[in-house]
């Protein structure tokens, strides 16, 4: 089975939903400052709702198993590959829910996290290029963005001013995090199978902090650092 880290880069407010000129000004910054590798594409996909479902699997802090919802939404089709980052604000106009992906397979002149994988029990950093994507997801509304952790959270919504959400890295299962949990956009970083990053002190606040400063500036916003790993 292979295994795929997500770091996340989650507004503050669960209510933002830049619009898709600055996410275009984003992405097009990510490019310039060396945080993309090359060759890279970037795609556009519309996202449909479709009734949810759910996967049997183990609560990581209880041990016990639970029905986990998996997402009630989807891509539609095939992406829509893109010239450049300009005609994401062409496509996304009129889309209420869509994903713009930079997928890319090399190495960066600043890269986003430190990753490497394990051999031999130990942990090695990545000097080759590899694989990364990163996917500025649009929603019309706030949906949840973390792992269910227990029955309760089958129930309904949860009460997102006292939520603690539970994520997961491969150093610490059922990492809680607050602020983190739901959103209406939000930014993943997604790497090649069984590439990870190491915790810094328990801590999953890993980007590099030009990527922290251009999201900030661009968006307006304070954010907050997740990550899932399956």
């Amino acid at each position: 089975m292979s295994l795929y880290y997500t770091h996340l880069l989650i507004p503050l407010s669960p209510e933002c939903r830049p619009e898709p000129t600055t996410i275009a000004a984003f992405a097009q910054e990510l490019i310039n400052k060396g945080n993309i590798g090359t060759p890279f594409t970037i795609s556009f996909s519309r996202v449909a709702k479709r009734e949810p479902f759910f996967r049997e699997i183990r609560n990581v802090a209880t041990g016990e198993t639970i029905k986990m919802r998996l997402p009630s939404r989807k891509e539609e089709d095939q992406p829509q590959t893109l010239a450049n980052a300009l005609q994401i604000i062409e496509c996304a106009s009129s889309e209420r829910e869509y994903d713009i992906a930079i997928a890319s397979q090399g190495t960066q002149l600043v890269p986003p996290c430190a990753v490497g994988y394990v051999e031999n029990d130990l942990w090695k950093p990545m000097t080759s290029g590899y694989h990364m994507e990163v996917r500025c997801r649009v929603r019309d509304r706030v949906v949840r963005l973390s792992m269910i952790a227990g029955d309760e959270d089958l129930k309904g919504p949860p009460d997102f001013s006292k939520w603690r959400p539970t994520f997961v890295h491969p150093e610490c299962e059922g990492i809680r995090i607050p602020n983190a949990g739901c959103g209406t956009f939000w930014i993943e970083f997604r790497y090649g199978k069984f590439l990870f990053p190491l915790l810094e002190n328990g801590s999953v606040d890993l980007l590099d902090v030009s990527i922290l400063r251009l999201a900030r500036e661009t968006f307006g916003e304070d954010f907050v650092q997740a990550c899932n790993w399956g």
